[in-house]
């Protein structure tokens, strides 16, 4: 696919996952795609794949070293190590295999990838320290905050995390001596910066710029329920 298709399809991502609980919506970026249905979801599993793996590995060895009561949370060090497991468990037991592309350079893939991920995790954490280090928070403590706070915000029951990432950094920067009203205001503004923003630039560049626009999308959704009321009736 063309880069603008990869913009389009990326900052859309942001727009959906606000529209379902759980992030659940951040998947109909991939519709946005050139190709079948199973190229572009093995796409998005990909990039989920070493984007959560990468951000997971540090959320682990923060909430040890934050707490070392729950040394049980290093696992999530391994998550790749596991999907990985569960990956060729399923290429040497089932049918999975026929569902895989073939000639695609995952480790190239991968390391740009991660690449990539840890850049923005770092611009993550500044964003952080910049907000909070009036108070003194040490370089070292904000990071292992920054990944608390972006763990517990993945859970997928909310709106994009909203609820749990702003309990969490309240709960996590407080031990560190910052305000309740600075930590849960810090964590609104980055939500804002890092979540809102590109979610508004995804609406714009769908409604104007993207080969498949909202309308269109509207139309889609339409008919299949007016085929779904045809059917039961």
């Amino acid at each position: 696919f063309t880069f603008k298709q990869g913009l389009v399809s990326h900052f859309s991502g942001f727009a959906f996952r606000l529209i379902l609980p759980g992030s659940v919506g951040e998947v109909g970026k991939t519709f946005l795609l050139p190709g079948d249905n199973k190229l572009r979801i093995y796409t998005f599993l990909l990039d989920a794949f070493y984007s959560s793996g990468v951000m997971f590995f540090f959320f682990g060895i923060s909430t040890f070293l934050l707490y070392p009561k729950m040394w049980y949370m290093l696992i999530f060090c391994f998550i790749f190590i596991v999907f990985f497991w569960i990956y060729r468990l399923l290429v040497r037991t089932t049918n999975f295999k026929q569902h895989v592309p073939k000639n695609v350079p995952y480790f190239r893939f991968g390391l740009a990838n991660i690449g990539f991920t840890l850049i923005t995790l770092v611009s993550y954490v500044m964003q952080y320290w910049v907000l909070v280090r009036q108070w003194g928070v040490s370089l070292f403590d904000q990071i292992k905050a920054c990944f608390f706070i972006l763990g517990v915000g993945s859970i997928p029951l909310s709106f994009a995390g909203m609820g749990f990432r702003e309990n969490a950094a309240q709960h996590v920067l407080g031990s560190l001596g910052v305000p309740a009203e600075a930590a849960v205001g810090s964590a609104l503004f980055i939500f804002t910066v890092n979540v809102l923003v590109p979610a508004l630039i995804g609406v714009i560049l769908v409604s104007f710029v993207s080969d498949i626009k909202f309308k269109d999308i509207k139309k889609m959704i339409k008919k299949k329920d007016e085929e779904k009321a045809t059917q039961n009736s």
